[in-house]
């Protein structure tokens, strides 16, 4: 098989699962929306966001250096991969084990959910991160159809769970719901870690052999790159708390909408790039030009992938935002007895909200009958940008990871984190998540910026304007085909009109990329020859 078909099929399974579980986490979303309030809602997002710190420095970015080193030294995957797995269970331990310990201890988290909830949070983290350690083995061998269907039985049995929740609607308070939730999430991580055991076993032979010239090697490449990850993370997971802590769960609740269907759809170049990294790490030492083509084969397919995204996205906004969530965070005149009551014109909101009897989705201190805000879907419109620097700027990522030049990485992460964590400081407290939310879009531009910039010094990505002009016009033209398309069905089919507009744009659009000859496959297959 091709290096083209490797990297592309790899990566498919991998976009395939992911899309599957985007799929069950879109039901889940819109179930957990109307389960719980916002301001209970607010905390469970907070809580997995807190953890996620937690997380990614136990991760400390040994899974892709750990790939990276068996493509290099094949013949030893076996003894690298011993020493990650120690390494992965002891800062697991011992990370995941602080965070457990000092939460409580935390004011602004003290007698609340976040508190209570960390212990099994915690241990459910951690399952998940030795799992993604043992996945590393199937990402080397380019099997991650056998990691997604991990992943798929793990999803399945948390969807069931949450249904299950949704239509019982637990007796008692959102305290027993959401303990039901939190222990949801635990079967959810010891099914996954199950799958991934069985499938992985049949490619390495496991044992805790350490090796003090191993772990200390996979220590010092995972150094700085596992801190340029974790300083990349912490802005997507920094905005959630400091919104929290300086305007309340709403907002966090709020904002957590579109920054999490963000990271899903960002998963799918890390996905593609981590396919391509055992050849990046060959060709940088054999084949200079070679490895330019990978590079820019790289940067060409995510941006023919990432400008339908975000054209399409912004003028779907709303109605994305509405299938994906609970009437509460969307924009509109919302009552105040019942912010899941929304109108799109004052009058009935005038008319209509002081007839509304107050529940548990009552919005707190607020004289009137009925209030307007912005919600996710206007946030959405502003992260969708943010995505398309993330997109791109990944491929970069992976270049300075490939060429060893982990700490020049860690520069640019250490900057956009520093300037994200002062700006959301300054505006956060005026402007709520709206600025948290451009903020976002701001941090992702100067990586990318700082990326390329960094890459044109040592090499070259001759990708003619032309191109970036047919797909930039080309996605623009579906993104306004998308908006009529949507104003002419909704009245045939409501919201399920997406379910059959998203595929006829994406057929359209590779048509068209196939009929204007913007690019072709075989161009694209040429850019990933190794040999």
């Amino acid at each position: 098989m091709s290096n083209f078909k490797k990297v592309f099929s790899n990566t498919f399974w991998q976009v395939l699962s992911r899309f599957i579980q985007a799929l069950i986490g879109v039901v889940s979303l819109k179930l957990l929306t109307e389960i719980f309030p916002a301001d209970v809602y607010g905390q469970y997002v907070t809580l997995f966001e807190y953890i996620g710190f937690f997380a990614i420095a136990a991760d400390f970015g040994l899974y892709t250096v750990c790939i990276s080193e068996m493509s290099k030294n094949t013949k030893e995957k076996d003894e690298i991969f011993a020493n990650l797995l120690f390494l992965r269970v002891v800062l697991t331990v011992f990370i995941l084990g602080f965070a457990s310990f000092i939460t409580p201890k935390i004011g602004i988290y003290e007698n609340t959910l976040i508190a209570k909830g960390i212990y099994i949070v915690s241990l459910m983290t951690g399952i998940t991160l030795l799992s993604g350690t043992l996945s590393s083995v199937l990402q080397f061998e380019l099997k991650m159809h056998k990691a997604a269907l991990a992943q798929l039985f793990s999803k399945v049995v948390y969807i069931f769970g949450v249904i299950y929740l949704w239509k019982i609607s637990l007796e008692g308070s959102d305290i027993n719901k959401f303990d039901f939730l939190l222990d949801l999430n635990l079967l959810s991580s010891l099914v996954l870690l199950f799958f991934t055991f069985v499938y992985v076993r049949k490619y390495i032979s496991f044992s805790f052999k350490v090796s003090k010239k191993y772990s200390l090697n996979l220590i010092k490449k995972a150094l700085p790159y596992g801190i340029a990850i974790m300083l990349n993370k912490f802005y997507f997971k920094i905005d959630v708390l400091m919104i929290q802590a300086m305007k309340g769960n709403f907002e966090a609740a709020t904002y957590s909408i579109p920054i999490k269907i963000m990271e899903i759809l960002n998963l799918i170049p890390v996905f593609f790039m981590n396919s391509c990294l055992p050849f990046l790490g060959k060709t940088f030492k054999n084949s200079k030009e070679k490895f330019q083509n990978i590079i820019k084969g790289s940067f060409k397919s995510l941006f023919i992938v990432v400008c339908p995204v975000l054209m399409c996205g912004y003028f779907l906004a709303y109605p994305l935002t509405a299938s994906l969530s609970n009437t509460q965070f969307l924009s509109g005149y919302h009552c105040v007895n019942d912010a899941r009551q929304i109108f799109q014109q004052e009058e009935l909101a005038i008319q209509e909200c002081q007839k509304v009897a107050k529940g548990e989705f009552a919005i707190e201190k607020n004289s009137n009958s009925y209030v307007y805000y912005e919600g996710s879907d206007f946030a959405f419109k502003i992260i969708l940008f943010a995505l398309f620097f993330a997109f791109l700027n990944v491929v970069f990522n992976y270049y300075l990871l490939a060429s060893d030049n982990q700490r020049t990485l860690l520069k640019f992460n250490f900057t956009a984190l520093g300037l994200n964590v002062v700006l959301n400081y300054l505006f956060i407290p005026i402007y709520g998540f709206m600025a948290a939310s451009l903020v976002t879009v701001v941090c992702e531009a100067l990586i990318l910026s700082l990326g390329l910039n960094y890459y044109l010094k040592n090499h070259k990505l001759n990708i003619g304007a032309e191109f970036y002009l047919k797909i930039a016009g080309l996605s623009l033209f579906l993104g306004f085909l998308c908006k009529y398309l949507y104003e002419f069905t909704f009245v045939y089919l409501k919201n399920f009109n997406l379910l059959l507009i998203i595929p006829v744009i994406v057929a359209m659009y590779f048509g068209l990329i196939y009929k204007l000859k913007i690019t072709n496959l075989n161009d694209l297959k040429n850019y990933f020859k190794t040999s």
